[in-house]
Formats: C-alpha cells, structure tokens, sequence
C-alpha cells in the first residue's frame, strides 16, 4: 500500500478518538462531530506537543467556531460580485495615464 494512503487510513477520524487522545470530554466534542469533518493524520498528530498549543487549535474543532457573533453577513461586498455561490468575480483595470 502506498504511504499516503496508510496515512490517510490510520488518521484520526472521529469525536471519540478525539475525546480519548486529548483527553476531552465526549459531550463537548460530540457535537461537532456533526458540523466539522475530523480527519489527521498521524504525522500532523505527532507535531500537537499539548492541549492548546497551535497545530492543536488549527485541527481540533472548538464550540466556540459555531457561536454566531452576529457580524455582517457580506463585510467586504463581495455578494454584488458573485455571479454564482461560492465565487467572486472582479474585473480590475489600471488607470489609463
């Protein structure tokens, strides 16, 4: 089998993996199972040298993620330039000198 693809087979994939390695509570995290897909690879898990540090906060998904904070929903306009979901076309020209 070719290593990338034992990687991706031997990764972390669910809430209670999660819940058993960092020692997480499985109610807190159970959740976001269902908002959030957990994969991480082995070696991405060896670079987390503890709970909290950053490569942790980069793939461990949090509650606090969900809590909408009631910002704009477009802050940057870009919905006016978006001929269809998901993408923003703009044209830009230089200034004719």
């Amino acid at each position: 089998m070719e290593r990338w693809r034992k990687m991706l087979q031997n990764s972390l994939t669910t809430a209670k993996e999660l819940s058993e390695r960092f020692d997480i509570p499985i109610e807190e995290i159970q959740d976001l199972e269902n908002e959030f897909n957990i994969k991480i690879t082995p070696y991405y898990l060896s670079l987390i040298k503890e709970k909290g540090d950053p490569i942790y906060k980069q793939v461990i998904p949090d509650k606090s993620e969900l809590v909408d904070t009631d910002l704009f929903e477009d802050p940057l306009g870009e919905d006016k330039d978006s001929p269809v979901n998901n993408i923003v076309h703009r044209i830009r020209t230089a200034a004719c000198f």
